[in-house]
């Protein structure tokens, strides 16, 4: 063990007999603002600081703006320099052993290129930020957490009483304003990943990670009806909402009848070996030059890059592909759904 403290779920986590309190905290690198890290991130930092490692710590399920985060623990017996890395860049982080009544940190900081944290003060380098502590030792955020969680499942509850179930669906194209977007806009998931969705939602969890095809997706809950599709990897994010609907008209968007072939006679995505067959919710993009079909999902990252079609080589110019109708299975030859932009979008920040 590297320190006799106890573990407790608290925004600093305290000493024997609250002698002391520990708190972990992270400096932003542009505006140079001190961070607390909720409990529930505080309390796996430290575990990983005590047992030694291992380092990185990922933050992955412990909150949407941790989700693809990881932090590097200095593991010397002396370390206390720390690391938050993410795609996006680095943040500096630090473990603070503090009096049991403390109600504010101070560190140092200095600007060089972005915010840094500072071991030494120095005159006209370094600005000294303090960051005040929660007096009663509860973490605000921790607590709109709870709330939000709280009210989820009092959603779910809701629709359950009126005898309505859930269909989750994700939008197709680019922008944040739904208002008169007609329902053919709006693609759903199979049957296996809108129960799992469903089952995240119900248990108040803030988030849940789900796989179509090669890809994996954050879904973060935002409020009851709305949720927000995030691909960390790839940097791109697409909405999504909550729809409650009579049973049977839930049955009827998820059953899809299932395709023989593609219009190359493709019966697979070449990229992640599921067969058309078994995945008819996902959309699935026919090349027209060659004709061969991939689910849009797997084929996304490969147009991003600009290379050719991955059966035969083809040039493609996936600006003109994406922009064209992304097909759906169906018992004759994929038919094309009215055209609509890419269904997963680029952004510059999350």
């Amino acid at each position: 063990s590297r320190d006799g403290a106890s573990l407790a779920f608290a925004p600093a986590l305290a000493g024997p007999m609250g002698e002391a309190r520990i708190v972990w905290v992270s400096l932003d690198p542009r505006s140079g603002k001190l961070n607390l890290y909720p409990p529930r991130v505080a309390h796996r930092l430290e575990q990983a600081f005590r047992a030694g490692g291992p380092s990185p710590v990922p933050l992955t399920g412990l909150g949407s703006v941790f989700e693809g985060a990881v932090v590097e623990i200095d593991v010397r017996s002396s370390g206390t320099k720390h690391v938050q890395r993410t795609s996006r860049g680095s943040r500096d982080v630090r473990r603070l052993r503090l009096p049991a009544r403390s109600t504010e940190v101070r560190l140092l900081t200095t600007m060089q290129r972005s915010w840094k944290i500072a071991d030494v003060a120095s005159s006209g380098v370094t600005v000294e930020q303090i960051l005040e502590l929660p007096p009663d030792g509860t973490d605000q955020e921790e607590l709109s957490e709870r709330c939000a969680a709280a009210t989820r499942v009092a959603a779910a509850a809701r629709g359950d009483a009126d005898g309505l179930v859930a269909l989750w669906k994700w939008l197709r194209f680019q922008g944040t304003d739904t208002t008169n977007c007609p329902d053919e806009m709006w693609g759903v998931y199979s049957e296996e990943t809108d129960r799992a969705i469903e089952a995240a939602f119900r248990a108040g969890q803030p988030s849940i990670t789900v796989t179509v095809g090669i890809r994996s997706y954050n879904i973060e809950f935002q409020g009851t009806e709305e949720a927000r599709q995030v691909d960390h990897a790839l940097r791109k994010r697409r909405l999504v909402r909550r729809c409650l609907v009579p049973p049977e008209e839930r049955r009827a968007a998820l059953a899809r009848s299932v395709p023989a072939s593609s219009r190359h006679g493709d019966t697979e995505c070449a990229i992640c070996f599921i067969p058309f067959a078994e995945s008819t919710s996902m959309p699935v993009l026919t090349l027209r030059e060659c004709s061969h079909s991939f689910h849009g999902a797997c084929i996304q990252h490969i147009a991003d890059t600009g290379k050719p079609c991955p059966l035969c080589r083809a040039h493609v110019d996936w600006k003109k592909e994406l922009a064209s109708p992304i097909t759906r299975s169906t018992t004759t030859p994929i038919v094309a759904l009215p055209p609509v932009p890419p269904p997963i979008t680029r952004i510059r920040s999350l």
